[in-house]
């Protein structure tokens, strides 16, 4: 078990944040040179809807620096079939490695720490052809249009013809 050995930039809080003083170490390349964040953590609702969780001492181990989250999305996404977040390596929620918890880091150093992740286009994730409640709603919604559309069409043509059913 090697710790990364870069070089530890002055941070712009001067150490005051949180995490400065913290002990964890990054969860892929085991660094412990204190520039390393939790990314936002989601759960599911009863509604489907995704919801903020809070963050936790129990988040505190899910930490790791920004290059790595950004190498962990982008793989994670490329074996992704379906277009959903990514999930954390360490409790299977959604996450977004964009964002991170304020509580964790102070917000000049969680700007700081972010740039690796926000710097890269996010990934593509092929989407389902229903991914969505909305899309199978549109999709029936028009479905119904075209069948009365076409019942209404071949009840003027059965009138101009003359003929009734």
């Amino acid at each position: 078990m090697t710790v990364d050995s870069r070089a530890t930039p002055r941070r712009p809080c001067g150490g005051l944040c949180p995490v400065a003083s913290s002990e964890e170490k990054c969860i892929f390349c085991l660094s412990a040179d204190g520039w390393q964040y939790v990314p936002l953590h989601f759960e599911r609702t009863t509604k489907g809807d995704r919801a903020e969780v809070r963050y936790s001492e129990i988040l505190a181990s899910h930490t790791a620096c920004g290059p790595c989250w950004a190498q962990w999305e982008r793989r994670a996404t490329a074996t992704a079939k379906t277009a959903t977040a990514p999930r954390c390596p360490m409790c299977q929620r959604d996450i977004d490695v964009r964002q991170g918890y304020e509580d964790a880091n102070c917000k000049d150093c969680l700007s700081v720490l972010l740039k690796a992740t926000r710097s890269r286009p996010r990934p593509a994730v092929r989407s389902p052809i229903c991914s969505s409640h909305m899309k199978c709603c549109c999709s029936v919604l028009i479905i119904f249009i075209l069948v009365v559309t076409f019942n209404v069409a071949c009840d003027i043509m059965l009138q101009i013809g003359g003929q009734r059913l």
